[in-house]
């Protein structure tokens, strides 16, 4: 009798594990269907529900376009003069892009035509190419005036005055440059877009050290070989106004450093490393001092 039972255990699991095989191959057959059949449905039916636009999206700069080549090249210098979201302080005043583009709009619609933004590329581009020209004005003109003393009453144009006469000319273009750039406000976060502020803004902070920093008397003092010597110490001594503006070339270091890194060590590192340069070479040429006032004072 209990041979005839396992017997009977025996069969009735084996058609149990037959009835669920099968019906695991059975749900698996009915599955890939389904399967086949919403693909097939989304294959032939999805690109009569869904709507490809081909419009092209164009262009957030807000600027009409005009046929003819010098229009377009009109039109990309101005998209340059707007606020760029490449620039490296433009998100820490804009929260996100579509304030960019709001931004845009109200430089159009608010400002000037052709002013230029002071998150703009072309802002990013002069005010580093300026922080390279201020310092070694600064330091070309220290050395003019300390390290460069030729034999008595031979005074003559010498080849770091023609330098000396470049970095001038380039200074002079900043300061139109500076006219039609605008700043923002440290107070409110507000970037002032408005020709007639921008102007007085200008004029009362650094335009009478620019404008005396960048005159090339001391040029045409020896080009016009003048002997009087007390004029061409102080013509000297002009350029060494623009010393102060050590301090907005130290900010366009930082910014652009910041296209590079967001780490404040580097921006340390690079404002220390510009300070002990400039500090060194200042310190060498105040040393020859009194020799360089005895020697001006003594010709004349």
């Amino acid at each position: 009798m209990s041979s005839y039972f396992n017997a009977v255990i025996f069969c009735t699991k084996r058609k149990k594990e037959k009835i669920s095989s099968l019906y695991i191959l059975k749900t698996s057959l009915c599955v890939y269907l389904l399967y086949k059949i919403f693909s097939i449905r989304r294959k032939y039916m999805m690109p009569f529900k869904k709507h490809h636009c081909q419009l092209g999206l164009g262009s957030d700069s807000m600027l009409l376009k005009k046929p003819g080549l010098w229009a377009n090249l009109y039109r990309s210098m101005r998209k340059m003069c707007q606020v760029a979201q490449y620039h490296p302080d433009t998100y820490d005043h804009f929260r996100s892009y579509p304030a960019v583009v709001a931004e845009r709009q109200r430089q159009l619609y608010e400002g000037d035509k052709n002013l230029i933004h002071p998150l703009s590329l072309v802002s990013l581009c002069w005010h580093t190419i300026m922080a390279f020209v201020n310092l070694m004005h600064m330091f070309i003109s220290t050395l003019r005036l300390f390290f460069v003393l030729t034999p008595p009453r031979t005074q003559t144009v010498h080849a770091i005055d023609k330098v000396l006469l470049a970095f001038h000319a380039l200074c002079f273009l900043d300061i139109l440059f500076n006219f039609n750039i605008g700043y923002t406000e440290k107070e409110y976060s507000h970037i002032v877009m408005k020709r007639r502020k921008i102007v007085c803004h200008y004029l009362r902070r650094w335009f009478l050290l620019d404008l005396a920093s960048c005159l090339p008397v001391a040029f045409v003092l020896l080009y016009l070989d003048l002997k009087d010597t007390q004029c061409l110490l102080f013509a000297h001594i002009l350029p060494l106004l623009r010393t102060p503006r050590l301090y907005t070339a130290l900010i366009d270091v930082k910014v652009f450093t910041k296209i590079f890194t967001r780490s404040y060590i580097w921006y340390g590192m690079m404002r220390h490393a510009v300070l002990f340069v400039m500090t060194a070479h200042w310190c060498t040429c105040f040393v020859y001092l009194p020799p360089v006032l005895c020697y001006y004072c003594k010709i004349s």
